[in-house]
């Protein structure tokens, strides 16, 4: 079985539905509205982290740190409701972190640095589980996955679940595959042919997890770089076509920095590793 086909066989890949509509608003545009209406419904400020995250308090002063994804998934999937998905989305949150369960524990992929670019100054990191490193800038990150929002997951919610950090990273990677939902393979608009591995629930790079992609038993040579929180350009072993188009799009962002991770990554004896840019 191809890569391809073994990454189908997890979910059923399909063309991700063209979004004709110019009037939706960006992430960071509906964060923003996201933000006010928190902030008129609390009293607490609530300000921006980056495009898709969210600073705010609770009514007891508890920092809180939340993404916006998937509340912007039922936007772009209904934008003609975006007044009531907001009400709702922020009335949820002010109204404090809801209570959770172990069958939503999922991973998400972000920045090694993620924890000290989401905590306040002067905030602990001890309160939430350390970080499982990937490759080059990457990490796994333990989260807690609701209908509306994503939240990073405490040592306080394992506690409660009666959950060690190792059994707690086991069913994190359990639940991943039915919270991730069908991934679809896009075309990158700008470099035809370069492959775009995404997901309506926005947790397409948690795929890094999955053994169809870099396992005991995967080929070696697949590419991958994270160019969104819910974006991986990824290039297929054994396809010139497809490593070609990879390098193609993926060393602007580099050069850059603008994508989500400047490191792009190898599956090697079935271990994720920085991959070397040809030249």
């Amino acid at each position: 079985m191809t890569l391809r086909l073994a990454l189908t066989a997890i979910a059923m890949a399909a063309a991700v539905p063209a979004i004709a509509d110019e009037r939706l608003l960006t992430p960071a545009e509906f964060r923003d509205r996201v933000a006010q209406a928190m902030t008129a419904s609390t009293g607490n400020p609530a300000t921006a982290v980056d495009d898709w995250t969210l600073s705010t308090k609770e009514a007891d002063g508890t920092d809180l740190t939340v993404n916006i994804g998937n509340a912007y998934g039922d936007y772009r999937s209904h934008p003609e409701d975006v007044t009531a998905i907001v009400r709702r989305f922020s009335s949820l949150l002010g109204a404090g972190v809801t209570a959770a369960n172990a069958d939503q524990l999922v991973l998400i992929v972000r920045p090694a640095s993620y924890l000290e670019q989401v905590v306040p100054a002067g905030g602990s990191l001890d309160k939430f589980p350390a970080a499982q490193a990937i490759a080059g800038d990457l990490a796994y990150f333990l989260a807690i996955d609701s209908p509306e929002t994503i939240r990073l997951a405490t040592m306080e919610d394992l506690r409660s679940w009666s959950l060690d950090e190792q059994n707690a990273w086991k069913r994190a990677q359990s639940n991943i595959k039915a919270h991730m939902g069908p991934i679809a393979f896009a075309e990158l608009e700008s470099e035809p042919g370069a492959t775009l591995l995404v997901a309506d629930s926005g947790l397409a790079p948690s795929m890094l997890a999955e053994a169809a992609l870099c396992g005991p038993r995967s080929p070696a040579g697949f590419l991958a770089l994270v160019m969104t929180r819910d974006t991986v350009l990824v290039g297929f072993p054994g396809d010139e076509a497809s490593i070609r188009a990879f390098w193609n799009a993926a060393r602007p962002l580099i050069e850059t920095g603008e994508g989500l991770s400047s490191t792009p990554i190898t599956c090697v004896g079935g271990n994720w590793t920085s991959a070397p840019i040809p030249r």
